[in-house]
């Protein structure tokens, strides 16, 4: 029955294979007893394809199903319950859309604002890093000059040191040789 349903709903292959196949699925595990509007409207394609244009398959479709216990009302009822299988797999089609959008696209975009975030406070960090590097370079250039300054004074107090002990240590040795030699 699901490739009769297929001829009927969906001819040719212009429409959607999978939405085609779930919903004529549908139809056909809400088949009813006895001759109802899927049996009619296979009836009708049938005369269809014998060359019967539209008007004149319903009503010899029609006719058939009479003979089988099938009214207008019992046509139009059974086609009003099929429509609603119809309308239901609808809603319960864009429920499932709701929730994969919810699980795909809302997670991805809670995703996305959270690396979003993480990006600034980086950023902020990385800033605050250079800021520290920048300072730092400023103390290493200054420490260069320091150095020089601390060494120069050290060099300066040694020198200064060193030429008042030879002054001390030739005083000593002058008065040392004035001892040896008045003694």
């Amino acid at each position: 029955m699901n490739e009769s349903l297929k001829n009927i709903f969906a001819p040719g292959d212009q429409l959607d294979s999978k939405s085609v196949e779930f919903l004529i699925n549908a139809l056909a595990s809400n088949s009813q007893q006895g001759f109802d509007y899927l049996k009619f409207k296979a009836a009708m394609h049938q005369l269809q394809g014998l060359g019967m244009d539209e008007a004149t398959s319903v009503k010899n479709a029609f006719v058939t199903a009479s003979t089988v216990g099938l009214s207008k009302d019992k046509l139009i009822h059974s086609s009003e319950i099929y429509r609603k299988v119809l309308v239901q797999e609808r809603e319960q089609f864009d429920a499932a859309m709701r929730n994969q959008l919810e699980k795909r696209v809302a997670s991805k975009e809670d995703e996305t604002e959270y690396l979003k975030e993480k990006i600034i406070e980086y950023k902020q960090k990385i800033a605050e890093l250079e800021e520290n590097i920048r300072s730092y370079e400023q103390k290493v250039a200054n420490a260069d000059s320091e150095i020089d300054r601390e060494k120069e004074k050290i060099l300066s107090t040694q020198n200064k040191f060193e030429e008042v002990h030879s002054v001390f240590m030739e005083t000593m040795e002058k008065d040392l040789k004035l001892f040896k030699e008045i003694l």
